[in-house]
């Protein structure tokens, strides 16, 4: 398993436990914007098997005919701890690398963020929130990264009570990126807990809804669903994560 894979876990273990605090990843997963040449010392390389998956996502998330409308995609979860920050930063990455375009992986999980700790950019805490209430242009504080064609926007200083910004010049902003990037990635927050997931769900394309097995009750993954479509937001696909494989291998490779 990558160390890249390792941060990322660890990022969501963070989460999970409701803590603000520093994250140290062995490595910076992406190298700060600078006139130097970027690092190659850390790069998204992935488990095989895992790769393999997150190609699958890909494949039935965008390779599908008729889906070449869908530029805006938010990943989110009903709680805490349940994988969106792993699903979100390595479907990016999957998606860059893959060459269909320029990617941007933004961070709007303005209430438990992980971008300002998992990705490097000279220091700067400025991001999404700066971008919604002082009108900076979105190329400010867009960072490029390690990952060709894979840039990132941090969630910005932290607001009190942020759900509002979702109600505003966030369709414009998406509207601009729209025009530099083909795809819009967003980590969200988790909508049992907050209300901003809801009010940004109309404004993308589409929504994947990412779900921890073993561990998300059905009911709540269901009210979920129905919160995010009564919002006015468009479910297209759902992730389950971590589901354990019962069968051993060498068994399933005959089944």
């Amino acid at each position: 398993m990558s160390r890249t894979y390792d941060a990322l876990k660890k990022a969501e273990a963070e989460k999970a436990g409701g803590r603000n605090g520093s994250l140290l990843p062995p490595d910076p997963v992406i190298s700060p914007p600078s006139t130097a040449p970027r690092s190659p010392r850390v790069s998204m390389t992935l488990d095989p098997s895992i790769e393999e998956e997150y190609q699958k996502l890909r494949g039935n998330l965008f390779a599908r005919p008729g889906k070449d409308g869908l530029r805006t995609v938010m990943l989110v979860s009903s709680s805490h701890g349940e994988g969106v920050t792993t699903t979100s930063t390595i479907l990016a990455s999957v998606l860059a690398r893959a060459g269909a375009g320029e990617v941007v992986l933004i961070d709007a999980n303005l209430r438990t963020p992980s971008y300002h700790d998992l990705f490097t950019a000279s220091g700067s805490t400025k991001g999404l929130t700066d971008l919604l209430t002082n009108g900076v242009g979105p190329k400010d504080l867009v960072w490029p990264t390690f990952i060709p064609n894979l840039s990132v926007i941090k969630s910005g200083r932290p607001l009190p009570s942020p759900s509002h910004l979702y109600q505003g010049r966030i369709v414009e902003l998406l509207a601009q990126l729209r025009k530099d990037f083909r795809y819009i990635i967003l980590d969200c927050a988790p909508v049992k807990d907050y209300s901003d997931s809801s009010f940004l769900a109309p404004k993308v394309d589409g929504i994947v809804l990412v779900i921890r097995a073993e561990q998300t009750r059905i009911e709540t993954a269901i009210k979920t669903k129905r919160q995010l479509e009564w919002a006015g937001g468009q479910i297209i696909g759902a992730v389950l994560n971590r589901k354990k494989n019962y069968i051993p291998m060498v068994i399933e490779r005959l089944l």
